[in-house]
C-alpha cells in the first residue's frame, strides 16, 4: 500500500507550520533556514527529512504533497506521537501566538464588512462585548476578521470613532493585533482617536497606552519621510512628558522599548551633535546587555528587533553591529550559521516579535 498524501492546504498543515516556527524561534524564508530545521531534526533523532523536502514543503506548499511519513517526523520534532495527539492539540490550546486564521475574501454578503460599511455599529457593539469571556483563540480570530475587512472598506474612521473607547477594540485589534504597515485607510487616525481623552499621568494603563499610541504613530511618521508629524510627535515623547526611569519600567515591554529606541530618530529629527547621538548608542547597548539574561527568548527578539530598525536609519552605526551581535549571540546560535556574517538587516525577519505580520505577511505589489 502507497504512502497516504498529507493535504498541505489543509487548517493542520498550516498550524503544523506555525508549530514549527514558534519551536526554532524563526520563519522558514529561504534554504539557509531549511538547512537549519534538516540539522535540528536530525539533532532531535526523530527521523530524516531532506533539505529539498523542507524547502517544498515549507517554501512551496502550494505545489507539494507531502506524504505523511514525513509529516509524522514534524510532528514528532514537536513532541507529539501522532497526528491523533496533534490535532487533540490544536484544538483545546488557548495561546494566542500559535492562533492561525485564514484570511477571508469579504464582500458584500459578509455581515462583519456589511456592519462596518452601513454604519451599523450596534449589533457589533453587543458582539464585542459578548466576546469578554470568550476563549483567546476566539478572540483573536474575531480580530484578524476585523482586519481583513477594514482593508476593504473605503472609510472605516466612522468605526474608529465608534469604537475607539471599547475594550475588545483597544486590545485586540489596536494592541495585541497591530498592523506596523499601516495597511488600513486612515489607520493613524484611528490611533489619534485611540489617544483622545488620555492622561498620562493618571494611572500605569494609560501611561502604557498613550506610549503605545504615540511611539507606533511616531515611527509611522518618520519611516513614510513626514518629519514635520513626527518630530511634532519627538516633541511631545521626549520634551513634554516627564516620566521616571522607575515608572517606564513598569510599563509593557513593546512600548517601553519603543519609546527607548525611536529618541535616536528623534536626537536624528533634531540634529543632535554625533557624540550625543553614539552616547546614546551605547547607552542602549548597556541597557540591552544588562536585559539579555533577565528577559524570556519572546522580550529579547522585541529588543533586538527594535533596536536594529532604529540603527539601519543612523549614519556611521556600523561600527556597534558586532557588539549588538554578541550580545546576543545565543539567539545567532539558533539561526543558520550563515547569519551571524551578514549585515544586521537580514537578521530583522528572525527576530520579527510582530504576530499580525507572521499570519498576515506584507507584500509590496
Amino acid at each position: 500500500m502507497p504512502p497516504r498524501i498529507f493535504d498541505a492546504n489543509s487548517y493542520e498543515f498550516l498550524q503544523l507550520k506555525v508549530e514549527i516556527y514558534d519551536k526554532i524561534g524563526f520563519k522558514i524564508n529561504n534554504t539557509s533556514d531549511c538547512i537549519k530545521l534538516h540539522e535540528l531534526i536530525l539533532a532531535a533523532d526523530v527521523g530524516y527529512i531532506s533539505v529539498t523536502t523542507l524547502y517544498r514543503i515549507f517554501l512551496n506548499s502550494s505545489k507539494t504533497k507531502p506524504y505523511q511519513n514525513t509529516i509524522n517526523i514534524l510532528y514528532k520534532y514537536l513532541g507529539f506521537q501522532n497526528q491523533e495527539e496533534f490535532i487533540k492539540h490544536i484544538d483545546t490550546q488557548n495561546n494566542p501566538s500559535k492562533t492561525q486564521v485564514k484570511e477571508k475574501e469579504y464582500n458584500k454578503n459578509e455581515l462583519l464588512y456589511h456592519c462596518i460599511d452601513l454604519h451599523a455599529f450596534k449589533p457589533l457593539d453587543n458582539l464585542f462585548d459578548s466576546l469578554k469571556k470568550s476563549r483567546v483563540s476566539e478572540r483573536k480570530k474575531i480580530a484578524f476578521e476585523l482586519f481583513d475587512c477594514l482593508q476593504k472598506i473605503n472609510n472605516p474612521i466612522p468605526f474608529f470613532k465608534w469604537f475607539s473607547k471599547n475594550e475588545f477594540v483597544r486590545k485586540e485589534f489596536y494592541e495585541e493585533g497591530f498592523d506596523p504597515t499601516f495597511r488600513i485607510k486612515g489607520y493613524d487616525i484611528g490611533f489619534d482617536y485611540y489617544l483622545s481623552g488620555i492622561n498620562p499621568y493618571s494611572n500605569l494603563n494609560n501611561l502604557q497606552d498613550y506610549i503605545f499610541a504615540k511611539t507606533v504613530l511616531f515611527r509611522h511618521y518618520f519611516l513614510q519621510k513626514d518629519y514635520i508629524k513626527s518630530l511634532k510627535l519627538g516633541e511631545e515623547l521626549y520634551c513634554r512628558l516627564f516620566i521616571s526611569k522607575n515608572d517606564l519600567e513598569e510599563v509593557h515591554m513593546f512600548p517601553r522599548v519603543r519609546f527607548q529606541v525611536y529618541k535616536l530618530w528623534f536626537l536624528l529629527l533634531k540634529q543632535s551633535p554625533s557624540s550625543i547621538v553614539h552616547d546614546y548608542i551605547e547607552e542602549l547597548l548597556l541597557y540591552c546587555k544588562k536585559k539579555y539574561s533577565s528577559i524570556d527568548s519572546n522580550k529579547n527578539k522585541i529588543l533586538y528587533y527594535n533596536l536594529v530598525e532604529v540603527l539601519l536609519f543612523v549614519p556611521e552605526s556600523d561600527i556597534y553591529h558586532d557588539q549588538l551581535k554578541e550580545i546576543f549571540i545565543n539567539d545567532f546560535n539558533g539561526f543558520p550559521k550563515s547569519l551571524i556574517h551578514k549585515h544586521i538587516k537580514h537578521s530583522l525577519p528572525y527576530f520579527e516579535p510582530n504576530g499580525l505580520l507572521i499570519l498576515r505577511p506584507f507584500t509590496v505589489t
